[in-house]
């Protein structure tokens, strides 16, 4: 299904049952920024923007694909969001760190991202069955620190000048540690 996907957007599998991608890395020491292929594995995920693929090559990370092309709008905000990612961005949100492109210097069709693997959306803790069923060890104290641990994320991509601006009950994970990370940042 996601090789059709990838037709679309001019990505060519070659002998490959999945598609191979560019990605733009960020500029090496010497400015000149390094292209590489991205097989895409299995479709983890599926939004209303695109599919999320997990890369076998690269097991912390993950690449979102966009049904359509990015507007050139949209383009040139997902790589001002690559190029501001910083290690206290990524510790807290999974924070766009490579562009996705068809080929080399094309528009970006995708954001490479890091993965999450343990946590749970967390509109599972808002109520008594769904919190007791995901996460039936979630006393007062576990929401309090799931709860401040979301305002603590919030709190360091405002501190770094950014805004999300779509804000809803799925705006985050967590884990059975009360760990939070944004999500959608894109």
């Amino acid at each position: 299904a996601h090789g059709v996907r990838a037709a679309q957007h001019g990505v060519h599998a070659a002998q490959h049952r999945t598609p191979r991608l560019k990605t733009k890395r960020p500029q090496q020491k010497s400015g000149v920024p390094s292209a590489m292929h991205v097989e895409l594995g299995r479709v983890l995920a599926e939004g209303g923007e695109g599919k999320i693929h997990e890369l076998p090559a690269r097991p912390g990370y993950v690449a979102k694909v966009y049904h359509q092309a990015p507007s050139a709008e949209k383009a040139a905000k997902l790589s001002a969001l690559v190029e501001a990612r910083t290690p206290a961005l990524l510790k807290v949100a999974a924070w766009p760190v490579e562009l996705l492109r068809a080929e080399p210097g094309g528009a970006p069709i995708g954001v490479v991202l890091p993965r999450i693997d343990e946590p749970k959306d967390i509109h599972l803790l808002y109520g008594p069955r769904s919190r007791l069923s995901a996460f039936p060890l979630a006393g007062w104290p576990f929401l309090i620190r799931a709860a401040a641990n979301l305002a603590r994320a919030f709190a360091v991509v405002h501190a770094h000048g950014h805004v999300l601006g779509d804000v809803n009950d799925r705006v985050a994970l967590v884990t059975d540690r009360a760990l939070v990370r944004l999500i959608d940042c894109d």
